[in-house]
């Protein structure tokens, strides 16, 4: 994660997708997004982009089926998702687990968890909510072995939600810092680790 922008050196912020074997580069970028849902043509081309459609390696989900850009400055790390094999009009979510510190848990307290990023097909109740994850000391980010904290609604925050070119995508600014457990606590040459989690047609309430 680069520094001050009057320092002349490349330091990235370093973010390990969950069930995938490598570690990629979030850039930094003097051009924030605008964070209203819809990916725009250049929008992210400086952005680290990723193709998520096979975490697994399953083989069940088409490449470039779902893709993931990231990039920071000095505030935010920037996530977008455009989730091009979804092209139904209902209920979904993105949600993003930060594993801060990068140590393989959860945090104990309760300082760490996920950004919970839900959109209602009607488009009128869309609402971020940040979950604190607490994790035992045995097995890590494997659940039920984890302890979710009632979530709390966040106000304020720079995301969007949108049907761009018939299928759904998400943009987010997550704040950088330690100021607040929902605020992701990294410095110049952190790594931190993201899990990512979509889901699509869920019934509300779950």
């Amino acid at each position: 994660l680069a520094g001050h922008d009057q320092v002349a050196q490349d330091n990235t912020l370093d973010i390990p997708f969950f069930c995938q074997p490598l570690t990629y580069h979030s850039p930094q970028t003097n051009h924030p997004p605008t964070c209203d849902g819809i990916v725009q043509p250049g929008e992210w081309d400086d952005a680290q982009r990723i193709d998520i459609s096979n975490v697994t390696y399953s083989g069940h989900e088409q490449f470039n089926s779902f893709v993931a850009y990231v990039k920071n400055d000095s505030s935010y790390i920037y996530l977008a998702l455009d989730a091009i094999a979804d092209s139904t009009n209902d209920p979904n979510r993105f949600c993003m687990y930060f594993d801060d510190d990068n140590d393989g848990r959860f945090d104990l307290d309760s300082s760490e968890g996920g950004i919970i990023f839900t959109h209602d097909f009607n488009g009128v109740s869309d609402t971020l909510q940040f979950q604190a994850v607490i994790d035992t000391p045995i097995d890590l980010w494997q659940p039920p072995n984890f302890q979710l904290l009632p979530p709390i609604f966040l106000h304020g925050w720079k995301s969007g939600y949108a049907k761009n070119g018939r299928h759904a995508q998400w943009e987010i600014a997550v704040p950088l810092g330690n100021a607040k457990p929902q605020y992701v606590s990294a410095k110049v040459g952190d790594t931190v680790g993201l899990m990512l989690l979509y889901q699509d047609s869920f019934q509300q309430g779950e």
